[in-house]
């Protein structure tokens, strides 16, 4: 259901573009309520006036321009807010780096807020490849490899920050050795369009975690240590129930448990020694904030692109001393193994040297210094 309104929008310093990938950013940005509007990005919310005026606009502006009634839309509605600053934390959205070409005056800043890759993402879009003229003022990146990446297609000042909720949150002292934490990547049934093929994302990745799951719950059951899972649904929310069952359904067991996820993930990671994943976003962040992290990475089924795999867009070896692109219980026994028995110092040395070709863990002063 979209929800129409029908005032026009009023003036605000700060615009975020996007609502959905706010939470928590407020309380990092500290910015006040009356100096920031929000832009919905996703069409499920429509200025009724901007959008009369963005018609008539672009029934004589198609054809010279060649870009969406939708994209008309978003700048129409900037120029009415008049914004100092534009903040994307939507990286992967095409749109926002083809707003510039408008005279849009706002400084546009970007600020990557995960993982990419081919698959269902910005470097596997066509419209991304075929965009011309696309571009922001700032764009804050996690490494520069990924840097490289973007730059090839958009002209902005890049700025390696690493993650800015993980640069946000402070260390704290590990309190539990005993437990080897899962970090869950559920997702309702989502279907995408690959090679003219729908295809169920959720099923790809559930025949991958049945089969790691049940060997990192093997070699707990060996080792004598708990398996807990940190879900990615908050606790008690709708789709958490949802999430609860899935893994009762693939891991024919009830030696673990899930925990109840908090708003602050970061610093609940902190409290555990050791953490698992397949190759999400939180435990990159919890590997660059020093933490021993194993990662298993899910096969790419429909290309040869190794975009899953630990480190992408940098080219690694398949495996490494606690990565693996297999999930068979030997490389499971072998990178849980490593975690559980690598010295601080050693592993100290490691982390270091590979957080380059995941997050960098920085502190968020660059960022602050643009809006002075």
């Amino acid at each position: 259901m979209i929800k129409l309104k029908f005032l026009l929008p009023k003036k605000t310093k700060f615009l975020y573009f996007g609502k959905h990938s706010l939470d928590g950013l407020q309380e990092i940005l500290k910015l006040n309520l009356n100096s920031y509007s929000i832009i919905d990005n996703r069409k499920n919310e429509i200025n009724v006036l901007v959008a009369l005026i963005s018609i008539v606009k672009f029934f004589f502006a198609r054809k010279r321009l060649n870009d969406s009634l939708y994209l008309f839309y978003l700048v129409e509605y900037i120029k009415f807010v008049k914004p100092k600053y534009i903040l994307n934390f939507l990286d992967n959205d095409t749109n926002y780096y083809k707003i510039k070409k408008y005279k849009i005056f706002s400084k546009l800043i970007s600020i990557q807020n995960g993982k990419r890759s081919s698959l269902n993402d910005i470097f596997g879009d066509n419209a991304f490849y075929l965009s011309k003229d696309l571009s922001c003022d700032y764009f804050f990146v996690f490494n520069k490899f990924v840097k490289e990446k973007y730059q090839k297609k958009i002209k902005s000042k890049y700025i390696i920050l690493g993650s800015i909720k993980n640069n946000y949150y402070k260390k704290l002292a590990v309190k539990n050795f005993d437990t080897i934490i899962y970090i869950s990547q559920f997702r309702k049934s989502r279907k995408v369009k690959i090679k003219n093929k729908n295809v169920n994302l959720q099923n790809w990745h559930e025949q991958h975690e049945k089969v790691l799951l049940k060997n990192i719950l093997r070699f707990c059951e060996k080792k004598k240590l708990k398996l807990k899972i940190l879900p990615s649904k908050k606790f008690n929310s709708k789709d958490s129930c949802h999430e609860k069952k899935y893994y009762k359904k693939i891991i024919c067991s009830n030696n673990w448990e899930i925990l109840k996820n908090t708003k602050n993930s970061y610093q609940l990671l902190d409290k555990f020694k050791y953490i698992t994943n397949s190759n999400s976003t939180l435990g990159l962040e919890a590997f660059a904030r020093g933490k021993r992290v194993g990662f298993f990475s899910k096969k790419n089924f429909y290309n040869n692109e190794k975009d899953s795999n630990f480190g992408w867009p940098y080219s690694l070896p398949d495996k490494g001393y606690f990565y693996s692109n297999k999930n068979s219980y030997s490389e499971v026994s072998r990178v849980l193994n490593y975690l559980i028995r690598v010295k601080d110092s050693e592993w100290d040395v490691l982390n270091r040297r590979f957080k380059k070709y995941t997050i960098e863990f920085n502190s968020n002063k660059k960022l602050f210094e643009i809006f002075l």
